[in-house]
């Protein structure tokens, strides 16, 4: 979910096994205002419809935030490469933690002109806590062949909540599932500048207006019917993805790449990287 502006929030995140990631918007709701821990870290990606308008009134902080807003869900499903560890370091050590998600985020943000982004310890309670609702233990089991319980399933849905949100099951780390949000970029349309299911995830992780990001991962001992894998959930204040404002908000990537629209009359689809030479065009 995206704000325009208003109160920072803090985050958590969390990451998944056979991978399947979400892409969700949601309206902004009121919020605590957040504390924020200069660390690294980085969040979530929904679209926000400009027919509904964020219920309660958030505080003044937020009120910039008085543009309706769109919502839209979407579900992405992906290989993740590696085999997720129950004890994966950077899932099981805070400040590695918080390092990979900020150095990997703020990695693919610099490549499309976006400020870094700083953790939120907010927005990591809020990840944090809907674990808790899943029924997600704190801490993981001491090998990943426990048997599998009920509560330690894993269900895979976004949490409807206030802010912008990226999910992933699976991963191996955490600066792998954040690679898997970042590469959507190959399929993203930067010449249409406008939501899509299978680019909603980058397009909130390079997202301008994005300041903070919070995490939240946890292990899940059975996810589909299958083995355990851990579980990333980033949230991002103001949230990204709202409609209209693709175009300005994702930018190309600085040193080029993307994806363009079909050109010429036989309408291949090609990538262009224009260099200017003395007042010519090169196109190649």
């Amino acid at each position: 979910m995206r704000l325009h502006s208003g109160n920072r929030p803090t985050t958590k995140l969390i990451t998944l096994f056979t991978i399947l990631t979400l892409n969700h918007t949601f309206l902004v709701h009121a919020t605590p205002q957040p504390s924020r821990n200069h660390l690294l870290v980085e969040a979530r990606h929904p679209e926000l419809n400009p027919n509904l308008q964020p219920k309660p009134t958030p505080p003044a902080e937020l009120q910039h935030a008085k543009e309706p807003i769109t919502i839209s869900t979407i579900t992405i499903t992906a290989t993740p490469s590696g085999t997720p560890a129950v004890s994966a370091p950077s899932f099981v050590d805070r400040h590695l933690f918080t390092s990979a998600l900020l150095n990997s985020t703020n990695f693919y943000r610099s490549q499309h002109n976006a400020s870094s982004v700083v953790y939120n310890s907010t927005l990591a309670s809020f990840a944090s806590s809907y674990f808790d609702k899943l029924g997600l233990p704190a801490n993981p089991p001491s090998s990943s062949k426990s048997s599998p319980s009920k509560s330690t399933n894993c269900e895979l849905k976004h949490s409807q909540g206030p802010y912008g949100e990226n999910l992933a099951l699976g991963c191996s780390d955490v600066q792998s599932c954040v690679e898997m949000w970042g590469n959507e970029r190959a399929k993203y349309d930067f010449g249409a500048a406008k939501f899509g299911e299978d680019t909603g995830h980058f397009t909130q992780l390079v997202w301008k207006n994005t300041t903070d990001v919070g995490c939240a991962a946890r292990w899940c001992q059975s996810w589909n019917g299958g083995g355990g894998g851990w579980y990333l959930v980033c949230e991002y204040w103001p949230r990204g993805n709202v409609v209209g404002e693709f175009g300005s908000m994702v930018e190309r990537k600085v040193n080029g790449g993307g994806r363009v629209k079909p050109m010429g009359w036989m309408g291949w689809q090609v990538v262009m990287v224009t260099v200017v030479v003395g007042g010519w065009l090169i196109f190649g």
